[in-house]
């Protein structure tokens, strides 16, 4: 539930609206799902631009009214500045590297905002005629369409605007109204800049909603752990890796013992309690690793995966949770006195290959499990994986085969 917590606490509008994630781990996710979502939108932005300086020489001199002597250093402008620019935001879609990729970007944004510059300054001298608004349509291509965060768009607008507000009043003719020309420039800027924050605040508050209903969807409610689906999803996950790396690994399924006497004699509440507990139990000090998982597998019924572990630690594993369980300090609502909760645990062990079935683990595990019950519950069975397979698959009566092969309590073959 820590996760969830941090994501509540992230979609408060002060915390939110300061556009930067006080989470670890947080900034990161957001930018590299912000990265990806606008991978596309970054590359036919550069690609329009590319193709407008493509397409210029088809109506430059009759929509800039570009002179004969002007046409050469308007060529320059668009052929050796803005469309090498705008080839390099193309290709930064196609990079892995993020240092490589945003330093493409960089150079694409600088290059296309000073060619643009460049052209404005050279109409002020009465080169062409390029009008002043369109200085601020590629900082408003960059900014709304880019995905790139408020804190780049901000510096990069803000230098942009003070260079073409310095380019208007410092160039311009007389008569020309250049106090209109920068109000005009200013009023589109400050458009800018607003629509960029509003953008990547709706992007965050986006993310973490989109985060938020995937933690959902894979957590149990009422115990903070891995539901069943997840817990199934990351055992297959786990071992394929655990395949690819030869890693051995570790499936418990532990059972509550009695629980429905339980939520009988005390109440369901109470049984509620419990459950909660032993998951906050799980969660707080129990398979903590990045591979490891806790999940409640149904009704009172837990798993847990532990990855990269050594055979010779799985009995003092299992015999640690059952034990922490048994301490959990319970009280009856009622009278007050001490309710005792134990478990029964199934835990295989293995070192897996391609062709390992999660299914197959699973029901190593839960047939140890039964062994663990029917011998008197409050205890541990515990068998390597291959060995209690064989056994099973070999006797019809699976169970009772077990229980004379397993290795009960701190024991191993």
């Amino acid at each position: 539930m820590d996760l969830m917590v941090a994501l509540h606490q992230e979609r408060r509008p002060r915390r939110l609206y300061r556009l930067h994630f006080a989470t670890p781990g947080f900034e990161e996710e957001f930018r590299g799902w912000q990265r990806q979502r606008y991978r596309t939108t970054r590359m036919l932005l550069f690609g329009v631009f590319a193709l407008t300086v493509l397409l210029t020489p088809l109506f430059g001199v009759t929509l800039f009214e570009v002179g004969a002597d002007a046409q050469p250093l308007l060529r320059a402008i668009h052929w050796r500045l803005m469309l090498p620019a705008a080839l390099c935001g193309v290709a930064a879609g196609f990079v892995r590297g993020i240092d490589l990729a945003r330093g493409l970007q960089t150079a694409a944004v600088l290059g296309l905002w000073g060619g643009i510059l460049a052209m404005r300054w050279l109409s002020l001298h009465g080169a062409w005629n390029y009008a002043s608004p369109l200085l601020a349509l590629g900082v408003l291509g960059v900014a709304l369409f880019g995905g790139y965060s408020w804190r780049r768009v901000a510096s990069g607008t803000l230098l942009f605007a003070s260079l073409s507000i310095a380019i208007e009043s410092r160039a311009a003719a007389p008569g020309s109204h250049a106090a209109l020309q920068i109000y005009t420039l200013v009023a589109i800027f400050a458009t800018t800049l607003a629509g960029a924050f509003s953008h990547e605040l709706m992007s965050r508050l986006i993310w973490l909603n989109h985060r938020y209903n995937l933690l959902m969807a894979a957590t149990d409610r009422l115990t903070g752990l891995a539901n069943h689906y997840e817990f199934h999803r990351s055992l297959e996950r786990v071992l394929a890796h655990a395949a690819r790396e030869q890693r051995a690994l570790a499936v418990a399924l532990i059972d509550l013992d009695h629980f429905k006497s339980i939520n009988d004699r005390y109440g369901h509440l109470f049984g509620d309690r419990v459950l909660r507990d032993v998951g906050a139990l799980l969660r707080n000090e129990v398979a903590r690793r990045p591979l490891d998982v806790r999940a409640r597998y149904g009704g009172e019924e837990l798993a847990i995966l532990w990855y990269d572990v050594k055979p010779a630690a799985v009995p003092g594993l299992v015999e640690s949770v059952l034990d922490q369980l048994r301490n959990l300090p319970f009280s009856d609502p009622a009278s007050g006195q001490r309710v005792r909760v134990t478990a029964s645990a199934g835990a295989c062990w293995l070192v897996p290959n391609e062709t390992t079935r999660p299914e197959d683990v699973l029901h190593c595990a839960d047939l140890l499990l039964y062994c663990a019950k029917s011998e008197g519950r409050d205890r541990g069975c515990l068998a390597p994986f291959n060995n209690a397979l064989q056994t099973i698959s070999a006797t019809p009566a699976a169970p009772k085969a077990v229980r004379s092969h397993v290795l009960h309590g701190d024991l191993l073959e």
